[in-house]
């Protein structure tokens, strides 16, 4: 069996109008991986919330019955969409909000978005959200970022990753590789690990044994996004799920199969950059072409 992992080239168009770094917007703002179609087709949709049944009405009636309103402010000048305290209700049908500043806005009362307050914790799946939304998913992603928590899942089969710019100590160690390798839960569940890199990497493996069926991954994202390392992270994994069940099997691992996957794959690097890169707004050594690995174990 096989396991592919795409790696896109770099989107050239980048924005930080949503107040979080540009590589975290969803699509074109962080690396997008996503586990076969098998895998796809098992997650879950996101359920319509009674304000979206129930239309604007529903909505503005739980906006005037809530003891705590906060509704989102559109076009906030900083981040896009923030949460903010309804102050009062003014004669024209505007609604005066005060975000966490202190600063003033007014928000058409019939245009008013209620917060859901899952989204102000930072929820490590999407669809746990109870509505989701552009806003709700944005902050939900900038809450966990401000956490050091870079990783959020929408269903099992695909993960966004924003970019920290910065090392964040333990995120790739050996004990979160074992936790990840050893889970009896899926990731995102109560009492699973946390949403990974790792995780995505796991349940394409996994599912390539159980199934005998080849799996793929798709990494994709603007430039600077973290593509190639997160390419680099996934290869070091599947190298060591391999030399793990090798050592289980009664074999004896000293290492020599880590490097065969994954440095014959990094050593080729340089050539390829050597004739596909360029600089970039968000990356001086941006790869400006896109990369196919398919990584081969033994029956």
């Amino acid at each position: 069996s096989s396991l592919a992992v795409a790696r896109a080239a770099g989107a050239r168009r980048s924005s930080d109008r949503h107040g979080i770094p540009r590589s975290s917007r969803p699509g074109r703002g962080g690396d997008l991986l996503r586990v076969g179609a098998r895998a796809a087709r098992g997650a879950r949709r996101p359920s319509l919330s009674s304000r979206h049944r129930g239309g604007s009405s529903v909505r503005i009636m739980d906006l005037l019955t809530s003891e705590a309103r906060k509704v989102w402010i559109p076009n906030h000048p900083t981040a896009a969409y923030l949460p903010g305290r309804v102050e009062e209700t003014l004669d024209d049908g505007i609604l005066l909000v005060i975000d966490d500043s202190g600063e003033q806005f007014k928000v058409p009362q019939a245009e008013a978005q209620s917060v859901d307050p899952s989204c102000l914790v930072g929820v490590d799946d999407l669809l746990m959200l109870g509505d989701f939304n552009e806003a709700a998913l944005l902050h939900n992603i900038r809450v966990r970022y401000s956490d050091e928590k870079i990783y959020t899942g929408i269903g099992t089969p695909i993960l966004i990753s924003v970019n920290p710019y910065k090392d964040i100590a333990g995120l790739y160690s050996a004990e979160r590789q074992k936790e990840h390798r050893n889970a009896a839960r899926t990731s995102g569940q109560q009492g699973g690990p946390s949403v990974h890199l790792y995780s995505v990497a796991d349940a394409a493996y996994k599912t390539m044994l159980h199934e005998k069926v080849n799996q793929s991954i798709i990494i994709s994202g603007e430039s600077g996004a973290g593509k190639t390392e997160a390419t680099k992270r996934m290869l070091a994994y599947l190298a060591e799920m391999q030399r793990s069940a090798f050592r289980s099997g009664g074999g004896s691992a000293d290492g020599t199969s880590t490097r065969s996957v994954e440095q014959q794959v990094l050593d080729a690097n340089p050539v390829l950059e050597a004739f596909g890169n360029a600089k970039t707004v968000r990356n001086d050594n941006s790869s400006r072409f896109g990369k196919f690995v398919e990584v081969e174990f033994d029956a």
